[in-house]
């Protein structure tokens, strides 16, 4: 695609999750010398620090099914504000995925320590891994929970999937891209982050519409006022070169299908179009007198990565947290997961 993605998910297709480096759910911690000095022949003793809180006393309590969380999302099966411990929270996913599939089993649970926003505080991610079986074959689902220690109370702040034609990434500082394919040439999802207080924040959305004959806007991305009634644009795969770009600043939160999003949503599109050697392409001197007259924004590849890197700046993420690297997974191994 032309515009990658600014995140260490760069291209839309997000890195496959770190096999799991070790069994042994409490985290690693930095070694210490017992008696109080780096060199203890040379330099007395110094007096012991106060014994600090453990940052992750809560979550390997949870990871050992001690502690319950305080659902603050809702990922699917689960029901925002109750709680759940890790057992009652697979079951819990694991009976939604069954109603909604043939059968869904669990595979393995993996977890590993994040820091949203970069600020020296730990987090816990827990993947669950779900699975259809088809004969020689499965179908994974992998559910992802972001859990944050607020002191009071073990909340999880936020939740994400991977699934046929659909793929998720989070980073070490909380860098999430969702996406996937619902045709042969287009790829859509979303990208947030997870500030340092725990709170999901929306960056953008974006399509990519690949092998289009011209530069052309499909119909339904338009606003519907002021549109001829005679325009029809629709996606013409593999017909052509021409990849069209689509991004927006705001969440859809409609329950109708993007195309029937209002008019004021379709106005904040942003609009890309490039050739196979990566140089902008501009519609044709018809339909740019259309897309004008519709106030549409439709930008050069290179300016839109500035548009983008400047949002993502206004938001809060920095260059550390958008450069973060992958997840270092661990595998949980409860008595009542499966062995082997």
């Amino acid at each position: 695609m032309a515009i990658a993605l600014l995140s260490g998910c760069a291209g839309g297709s997000p890195a496959a999750p770190a096999q799991p480096s070790q069994t042994d759910p409490q985290p690693a911690r930095p070694a210490q010398d017992p008696s109080g000095t780096d060199d203890p022949g040379t330099e007395p003793s110094q007096p012991a620090e106060p014994e600090q809180d453990d940052p992750y006393e809560k979550y390997v309590s949870f990871v050992d099914g001690e502690i319950s969380a305080v659902m603050y999302t809702e990922p699917n099966g689960l029901i925002k504000g109750r709680s759940y411990d890790l057992k009652e929270m697979s079951d819990a996913m694991k009976a939604q995925l069954n109603d909604e599939l043939l059968s869904c089993e669990i595979g393995d649970i993996q977890y590993g320590y994040i820091d949203c926003g970069a600020d020296g505080e730990p987090e816990l991610v827990v993947r669950f891994g779900y699975y259809e079986p088809h004969g020689d074959f499965s179908i994974p689902y992998d559910q992802y929970v972001v859990f944050k220690d607020f002191g009071e109370e073990l909340r999880a702040v936020d939740a994400f999937y991977t699934f046929y034609r659909t793929e998720s990434y989070i980073n070490e500082y909380g860098y999430v891209s969702c996406g996937g394919s619902s045709s042969a040439a287009e790829y859509g999802g979303e990208c947030r982050f997870i500030n340092a207080d725990g709170e999901p924040v929306f960056l953008y959305s974006y399509t990519y519409i690949a092998g289009q004959p011209e530069a052309v806007i499909p119909y339904y991305y338009l606003p519907k006022e002021g549109l001829p009634g005679d325009y029809y644009a629709g996606i013409q795969y593999g017909t052509g070169d021409i990849e069209l770009d689509i991004f927006n600043f705001e969440p859809y939160d409609g329950d109708e299908w993007l195309y029937e999003a209002d008019d004021a949503y379709k106005q904040g599109f942003y609009f890309v179009f490039s050739g196979a050697d990566g140089e902008t392409v501009w519609p044709s001197e018809e339909n740019m007198e259309l897309y004008n007259s519709l106030k549409l924004k439709i930008i050069e590849n290179i300016p839109m990565m500035h548009v983008l890197r400047e949002h993502e700046n206004d938001m809060g993420v920095t260059d550390v947290i958008r450069s973060g690297g992958e997840v270092g997974w661990m595998l949980i191994d409860n008595d009542w997961l499966p062995k082997g």
